[in-house]
Parts: C-alpha cells; sequence; structure tokens
C-alpha cells in the first residue's frame, strides 16, 4: 500500500516524518515525485493540481488534510466514485468557533462603520443591540454542532429560548 502526501500549505517535513512513524508498514510518498502512479491506493491532499487525483488509477479513499473538501471537489476531474474523507480534530473545530465568533462580534459590534470613522478621523458612537438580544446564523453551525456546550468559547452569547429548532435553522 501507498499513501500519496500532496499539499500546497503544509510542511512535508512535518508530515512526512509523523506519517512514516505512525505507518511504518507502509510506503509513503510525496507529490511530484510519486513513483508509479498505480501503486498509491491513498491521497492525503490540500488543494491539489486538476488531474492529480484522476492521473491516480488505483486510488481508494482521498483524505483532506484539512476540516473542508471544497478544494478537493471543485477539481472536475475528481474520480467521484471515491470516497472522500474531512478532517476532524479537535483543534481545527476550535479555531474555526473562535473564528466564526470572532467575526460574528465584529459585525455585531458595527467595526466596519467603526473602521470607516477611523479612517475619516471622527468619533460618532453607534446605536448597539446586547448581544443576547440579537439573532445570527451561520454555516459554522455545523462545527459548533460538532462540539459540546460546554467546550465552547466562555464569551459565546447564549441563544434566546427557541432560537435554534432541531433541524438547525433559526427559529
Amino acid at each position: 500500500m501507498a499513501l500519496l502526501f500532496y499539499s500546497t500549505a503544509d510542511s512535508a517535513k512535518v508530515w512526512i516524518p509523523e506519517l512514516k512513524r505512525q505507518l511504518s508498514h507502509h510506503d509513503i510518498r510525496q507529490w511530484p515525485d510519486i513513483g508509479d502512479a498505480s501503486e498509491i491506493d491513498y491521497a492525503l491532499m490540500w488543494k491539489p493540481e486538476p488531474g492529480v487525483m484522476a492521473s491516480l488509477p488505483n486510488l481508494k479513499v482521498i483524505f483532506s488534510i484539512g476540516a473542508g473538501i471544497d478544494h478537493l471537489v471543485k477539481d472536475p476531474d475528481m474520480p467521484r466514485h471515491l470516497p472522500l474523507v474531512r478532517m476532524v480534530e479537535e483543534g481545527l473545530t476550535a479555531g474555526m468557533t473562535e473564528y466564526v465568533v470572532m467575526q460574528t462580534l465584529y459585525h455585531h459590534r458595527r467595526m466596519l462603520d467603526y473602521r470607516e470613522q477611523q479612517a475619516e478621523q471622527r468619533w460618532e458612537p453607534l446605536p448597539l443591540t446586547p448581544a443576547g438580544t440579537a439573532r445570527s446564523a451561520s454555516w459554522a453551525w455545523a462545527c459548533w454542532g460538532a462540539m459540546p456546550p460546554r467546550s465552547w468559547p466562555c464569551w459565546a452569547w447564549t441563544w434566546p429560548a427557541g432560537a435554534v429548532r432541531k433541524s438547525g435553522s433559526m427559529g
């Protein structure tokens, strides 16, 4: 079995030694020096060039290095019959949750308006809606749904009763 590592962002100097340590009985290869492409069964990838996945004739599974898979499915030649596995890791989920809360608060607190005022060297207090009374929906519900409430950031506000239905949509 051969596993191909391909990433445009992650360091092969970190990944390859750890993959070899964890999967010592497997052949670990790195793009572009892949040897015989027909020997590659698995691919661990981040933003591969279009056509790379299709060039691996015996590929059985594609693993996304990141939490998302959009960088893989946008390749029109991606073998659609193959299982596609996205990474789920506590640090990724926590980081995404923090990012979503930060962006939500950034907009809730009207920071874009304040930045505009700053550029114009003026200061005018803007109306503020208490966070506990505001409603916001985000694709990040998927991330938050994977985290138990006790692990949510302590500074995340409580949603009003009935704000979220079991389906995950806003009330």
